[in-house]
């Protein structure tokens, strides 16, 4: 029987658009399902934007965006199963809870391990992420 557990993690990301922090957010947790073994995901996404373009109803005009998109189909074909559900900021409590865990550790030190720095662009590398689970909480 398949766990259903809950992976939490805030993403700081050094990009300046909405909609390209939303993507490498996006990319670096399913990297990280992938890592952890994950074949059945369920990911809340507050950008309708995003969650359009990952089931394809929604094409993209820019070339930068549809490399996201391309980059997000081929992370997603790697699951058994997948669902995007978008969920407004407004009710989305988790987002706040986890934008608050991320403001607090930047006080205390980036030494928590709550939360992940991106520091270069998913399309700017191949092999992205490297997940070390015994880090995580």
């Amino acid at each position: 029987m398949p766990s259903r557990e809950t992976l939490r993690q805030a993403i700081k990301t050094i990009l300046s658009t909405n909609n390209e922090a939303e993507y490498e957010a996006l990319v670096a947790g399913l990297e990280l399902a992938q890592g952890l073994g994950s074949e059945v995901i369920e990911i809340k996404c507050e950008s309708q934007l995003v969650v359009n373009q990952a089931y394809e109803i929604f094409d993209t005009k820019e070339e930068r965006m549809q490399q996201y998109v391309n980059k997000v189909q081929a992370l997603l074909a790697r699951f058994r199963e997948w669902l995007i559900t978008y969920i407004p900021r407004e009710e989305n409590v988790e987002t706040d809870a986890l934008a608050n865990l991320e403001s607090s550790t930047e006080m205390m030190g980036s030494d928590s391990g709550t939360d992940v720095q991106l520091l270069h662009s998913i399309l700017d590398v191949d092999s992205y992420c490297e997940v070390n689970t015994t880090n995580l909480v």
